[in-house]
């Protein structure tokens, strides 16, 4: 299975374990449900996932652990990154986006202008859009 798409389903609950083992995925969406709970650190070990859509949930608990790329593969071949309207806290740390090179939206909510200026800067104009 390469792509999980279920959005605006009223689905409830934590994102299943069972997701780990699907290690050929390209999307993830589960947005616009009433997911809860705290994101599994195995969605930042997805080297092929092109899209990853957790926004408009209910998810909680602190956003760097499944992102921290110091502890897991990375996310290098991520273009989309939908995670607001849920209820982290803190941000996610430097390390997130350092491999990354085809990432085209991001939400604006998740990092400081400083910090992505500077990615930018290390790799040249890229388009991308800042929503929230």
């Amino acid at each position: 299975m390469e792509n999980i798409f279920v959005s605006g389903n009223n689905l409830s609950g934590s994102i299943p374990s069972w997701i780990s083992s699907l290690t050929k995925m390209k999307n993830i969406n589960f947005s616009h449900n009433l997911m809860t709970g705290q994101l599994p650190t195995s969605l930042g070990s997805f080297p092929n996932l092109e899209g990853l859509a957790l926004d408009n949930n209910l998810f909680t608990g602190n956003l760097n652990a499944p992102f921290n790329s110091d502890l897991v593969p990375g996310l290098r071949n991520l273009e989309q990154f939908y995670m607001e309207n849920n209820q982290f806290v803190g941000t996610l740390g430097d390390n997130f986006m350092k491999d990354m090179k085809k990432i085209i939206y991001l939400g604006k909510c998740f990092y400081g202008a400083t910090y992505v200026s500077a990615w930018f800067d290390e790799r040249g104009n890229s388009p991308i859009t800042f929503l929230c």
